[in-house]
């Protein structure tokens, strides 16, 4: 069974221009900050090389004159590294000082490849690749510059690039402490973690039940139980909260995600926009959403990604822009006025992951690699365990995960 593991809410949108491109709340899909590497796998010896184009590499169908001078980025390197997962960070193009105004910058986009293939474009200087091969990996970035004389066109960069060694699922439990489990021993831990505490019988609603880490599950009509509510739905009492990101719409700005509130003993909906305090968000930001959990009190806690809501550089041909992700945030709601009674900013490097469930105090967050309690008077981590691939639950003594191979299990001792 798989539970819990789609940690990413993913829409996409439309510019002006029509170019569409992807927004994604994917719990700590941003890498850590360079000073935070030491607390990542080790780095498997990346060496970066400076070259004009890899052989064998198919380049983008752009013009390769390079007689406009786009300078190329530099110290290409890693933030983070895991099985499956790696983050790439460098030091943008001489000039690129003005993301907000592309006029009269260097740069319009950096386009990333993974052995020769395009992966994606970014605007900022770091990307993740969340399905990195195992094995040896070479990442190249160039810089591209959209220009209108003497006629449309682009020109680039000469490429920085960066070998890497990807471990696999295996060797990175190793590292971290970790152990690959039967799916029988994974089955066995599952029944014990869904032990229901408390059990009610809802109108218009299936039988659902809670355990004593605040993760909810609907009974199926035999009885047994059904898969764990995913990190957009929460349950505590009589109340059970979604949110959503709203469906793509024509232009670069989506509006406020949405909470709906359901009253289980009534049926009753309320839906409401999730909307941040005014000194939350920096001018032109927006934000997405990626998990929730209700606490023990009845209030709704939300977790989300914060983005420059403007486009912010010159168009690229892409069908895979990324916009500037700034921080991430955990803001906490009263269920029944909508008030916000609290709110906390996360920078890139502290990326906290997406709300998994909210018992005794706590918030348990997942990401990919990382499973980090906070506590819910304060939104400060009380502690964090490194795990292979993503987290599915935890119990008293463990942290049970499922890597990028669907049949492979983990487990973290705590």
């Amino acid at each position: 069974m798989l539970l819990r593991n789609a940690l990413c809410t993913s829409f996409l949108k439309s510019n002006v221009f029509g170019v569409v491109f992807i927004l994604s709340a994917c719990g700590g899909s941003s890498p850590d900050s360079p000073t935070n590497v030491s607390n990542t796998l080790p780095l498997a010896n990346p060496v970066p090389i400076t070259s004009a184009a890899m052989d064998g590499t198919e380049r983008s169908p752009v013009n390769d004159d390079l007689s406009q001078g786009v300078p190329a980025p530099s110290d290409l390197t890693i933030t983070n590294l895991r099985s499956g997962f790696v983050s790439l960070q460098w030091t943008p193009s001489v000039g690129d000082v003005n993301q907000q105004q592309p006029e009269g910058d260097s740069v319009s986009y950096y386009r990333v490849y993974r052995d020769g293939e395009i992966l994606v474009d970014a605007f900022s200087s770091f990307v993740v690749d969340a399905s990195a091969p195992i094995g040896e990996v070479v990442y190249s970035v160039e810089a591209v510059k959209f220009v209108t004389e003497p006629e449309y066109g682009f020109t680039r960069s000469a490429l920085v690039d960066l070998v890497v060694q990807v471990p696999s699922a295996q060797q990175e439990a190793a590292n971290v402490g970790g152990v690959e489990i039967s799916n029988h021993v994974y089955e066995s831990a599952l029944a014990d973690f869904q032990n229901c505490v408390i059990s009610h019988a809802y109108k218009n609603v299936a039988p659902l039940c809670v355990n004593a880490h605040g993760y909810a599950w609907p009974l199926n009509a035999d009885g047994t139980p059904g898969d764990v509510l995913h990190n957009t739905r929460s349950i505590a009492g009589d109340v059970m909260v979604s949110v959503r990101n709203k469906e793509a719409e024509f232009g670069p700005v989506p509006g406020n995600p949405t909470w709906t509130l359901k009253i289980l003993s009534t049926g009753e909906n309320i839906v409401r926009d999730v909307t941040l305090g005014d000194g939350d968000l920096s001018e032109s930001e927006g934000h997405v959403v990626n998990g929730t959990a209700v606490a023990d009190d009845g209030t709704v806690f939300i977790s989300g990604t914060l983005y420059q809501s403007y486009l912010p550089r010159s168009l690229a041909p892409s069908a895979d822009l990324l916009p500037v992700i700034n921080a991430y945030y955990i803001a906490q709601y009263n269920y029944s006025t909508g008030e916000q009674l609290q709110f906390k900013r996360f920078s890139l490097s502290e990326a906290p992951g997406a709300l998994a469930s909210a018992s005794n105090g706590e918030l348990e967050l997942h990401q990919a690699g990382k499973v980090t309690w906070y506590d819910a008077q304060s939104l400060t981590p009380i502690k964090s365990v490194r795990v292979t691939g993503y987290p599915i639950f935890s119990d008293e003594r463990s942290v049970y995960t499922q890597s990028f191979d669907p049949d492979s299990f983990f487990r973290f001792a705590l």
